[in-house]
């Protein structure tokens, strides 16, 4: 499931006139991935492949059954997204990243 971006035009002035620049609103820029029942480490290769496809500050929300899912993510892709969130519910893990 894929949200789209909203952009806004905003007017700023500059040295005494005016221009009109494109805001991206971020706050509907979040990425679901679905890997329940998927053993690992296929949620790695989906999670690898989606962050690819990814820019700068997009964020993912990858939801699995995989326990070790969280300590690989944070160990292989430390120099590509941060860990903003992570929750564990019944065995359900939702974890939440951004791209650096």
């Amino acid at each position: 499931m894929y949200f789209s971006f909203q952009i806004m035009r905003i007017k700023v002035r500059y040295f005494g006139k005016e221009y009109y620049r494109k805001k991206r609103d971020m706050t509907m820029n979040i990425q679901f991935l679905d890997t329940i029942g998927k053993t690992c480490p296929i949620p790695l290769f989906l999670t690898n492949s989606r962050l690819k496809q990814m820019s700068h500050g997009e964020r993912l929300e990858v939801v699995s059954d995989c326990a070790s899912l969280l300590p690989d993510l944070m160990s292989i892709f430390h120099k590509r997204c941060r860990v903003l969130k992570w929750v564990n519910e019944n065995s359900i893990f939702r974890i939440t990243l951004q791209k650096t």
